[in-house]
């Protein structure tokens, strides 16, 4: 009737309002269908469930749209039934669509186009993992709703599991540009974990929760580069009453392996340790980390494993938790606010650097600059730790520094440094010396660099000649002699370890 004649804009209005009075018509039994009650009337919930979606888009989830939801392949959004095999449908779904081979992919890497897999903000209990094909393929989100495992749910199994064929087998086998976002992957203290990784490049989290993992949140391992994670919680337990208790705690918030990763605005709380890695060319930024235990792996923020390079940690707040690094080499600490804790009070520094290695290992190019130490342990004795109970270090470090840290801490620490300053006054003796063994970082060397100054305080009317004592290895003091005895001097001292040459 409208096309019959010119329209107006009262006719365009009458037409408006009556096709969104059959879509509101359309919508209502949804709506009706969050709370069921029987299996029977679930079922009923997905047959409408279905005509809705397929009102809305005119064809059902088995065409070439570029986005799949999750409760049109019979998904249940109430948590009530297992959404496993629906979920597994869905995914399969994705990669059996016709989505030809891109350029901007590896050459015969299946490109899904930006494809969604859409989970409709519903809860979905799962009794299996969701397992993405190992064929692999690229471009591809997953988003917008809660996984639940349920107490059936395979102990050593992830929530969604990426475990690709390995790289040598060609460019297969490999996930790159996938995208997570708005989920919550609850392995409810059944599943391992939220998330597992092999085989894997440029994949982004963002916005999810992990919680309830008993081994890891989010782990990647085999071939895994450029992961980048923000804006993401990771809780092991619910109960914040329930964070000091270490026999509750067994989770890693993050386990990382490869290089290339960058963390930011992430948050993990109430976890064994925060994140275990030996990935190199990582960056760690804007983190909270509180994991206080009694024990020591039970108060690691960070644990950095030997062979790992090249690893910032910037502008985070470690709380309460310490930070070991397994033989340091090219790690920067800067900017980051520490607050002191149990955890630390065990692990014997608020960073705890250690040697693991039967070659003397050298630490090399750590830096540790510009971070905020506060609160009060008695207990405490270091803020940096060398921990050489199971081998030595070298003696002589190479291009290390620890300087400009600010201790906010009562009673205070020992701040070791490689950089430090003294300043001392002597009456009548002809040997000035200063012990500075407790506040450098390693031993005295040979080869250390000091700079002194001697101010004649009642002696201006003479000149006093003066010299450095020879260093030996393992000196505690530095002493400076003069050819008399004077009646009161100032000797200043400043010492860098930071670089031998």
């Amino acid at each position: 009737l409208f096309l019959a004649r010119k329209p107006t804009m009262n006719s365009l209005l009458l037409v408006a309002f009556s096709l969104g009075m059959v879509v509101v018509n359309a919508i209502v039994p949804y709506n009706s269908c969050r709370n069921v009650s029987s299996a029977g009337n679930a079922a009923s919930c997905d047959v409408m469930i279905r005509q809705t979606l397929q009102f809305r888009r005119g064809n059902d989830a088995t065409d070439n749209s570029y986005i799949l939801r999750a409760i049109d392949f019979g998904a249940d959004p109430t948590g009530q039934l297992d959404s496993s095999p629906a979920l597994q449908s869905m995914i399969n779904t994705a990669w059996n669509s016709s989505r030809g081979f891109k350029i901007g992919l590896e050459s015969g890497m299946p490109d899904f186009g930006g494809l969604v897999m859409d989970l409709t903000g519903g809860h979905y209990r799962i009794d299996n993992p969701l397992q993405f094909p190992s064929a692999g393929g690229g471009n591809g989100v997953f988003a917008n709703g809660a996984l639940h495992a349920s107490s059936s749910f395979p102990r050593d199994s992830y929530l969604l599991q990426l475990t690709g064929i390995p790289a040598s087998s060609g460019h297969f086998g490999r996930y790159r540009y996938w995208t997570f976002r708005n989920l919550e992957l609850d392995a409810n203290g059944t599943a391992a974990g939220g998330v597992v990784l092999t085989q894997a490049e440029e994949m982004r989290f963002e916005f999810c929760l992990f919680s309830g993992y008993t081994k890891t949140g989010l782990l990647s391992y085999g071939t895994v580069n450029e992961l980048f994670v923000t804006h993401c919680w990771f809780r092991e337990l619910n109960d914040y009453n329930n964070c000091h208790n270490d026999a509750l705690k067994q989770g890693t918030g993050l386990t990382l392996y490869n290089n290339d990763h960058s963390l930011d605005n992430v948050v993990i709380f109430c976890t064994q340790t925060g994140v275990v890695t030996n990935s190199s060319a990582v960056i760690y930024r804007n983190m909270h980390i509180y994991t206080e235990g009694s024990a020591l792996n039970a108060s690691r923020c960070f644990w950095l494993q030997a062979s790992v390079r090249m690893t910032r940690i910037d502008m985070s707040y470690m709380d309460g938790c310490t930070i070991v690094i397994d033989n340091p080499e090219e790690v920067q600490l800067n900017n980051n606010f520490f607050l002191l804790g149990r955890g630390m009070q065990v692990a014997g520094g608020v960073v705890v650097l250690r040697s693991t290695t039967q070659d003397n290992f050298k630490i090399a190019g750590f830096q540790m600059k510009n971070n905020v130490i506060s609160g009060g342990l008695t207990a405490l004795t270091d803020v940096v730790k060398l921990d050489q109970s199971l081998h030595s270090f070298d003696p002589i470090p190479m291009d290390t520094v620890v300087d400009d840290n600010i201790p906010r801490v009562f009673p205070d620490l020992s701040l070791q440094a490689t950089r430090k300053r003294w300043t001392q006054t002597f009456s009548n003796t002809a040997r000035l010396s200063i012990d500075v063994g407790a506040g450098l970082l390693f031993k005295l060397q040979p080869q250390t660099h000091v700079l002194y100054s001697v101010v004649m305080t009642n002696d201006a009317d003479r000149f006093v000649q003066h010299a450095l004592l020879p260093i030996s290895a393992g000196d505690t003091n530095i002493t400076v002699v003069t050819n008399t005895i004077v009646s009161q001097a100032t000797l200043s001292l400043y010492v860098d370890q930071s670089r031998y040459a």
